[in-house]
């Protein structure tokens, strides 16, 4: 092999590589974005959960407050109405 030929032969090697490695980072790009759409979705998922799963336990949190409220009431007009009566005898 001459010396032209073996710069030739380098040079498409080079070349090669280049190309190779051009193609290995374009798909390392897709696979990236895709695992980021995915982590996105997941993070969108787990998000509204936790809004639906925080809205639920408001409202059970509200109904133990208005029925602790509702007890207090009646057992306000239960007291009151022993009091009555103990003031009529």
């Amino acid at each position: 092999m001459t010396g032209e030929e073996t710069r030739q032969y380098l040079a498409l090697q080079a070349e090669r590589g280049k190309r190779k490695a051009l193609n290995l980072i374009g798909d390392f790009k897709e696979r990236i974005s895709y695992l980021i759409s995915k982590i996105r979705e997941a993070a969108d998922k787990a998000m509204d959960e936790g809004l639906q799963l925080s809205r639920e336990k408001n409202k059970e949190f509200l109904a133990a407050i208005e029925a602790g409220r509702k007890s207090m009431e009646e057992e306000k007009r239960r007291l009151e109405q022993l009091r009555q009566e103990e003031k009529n005898s």
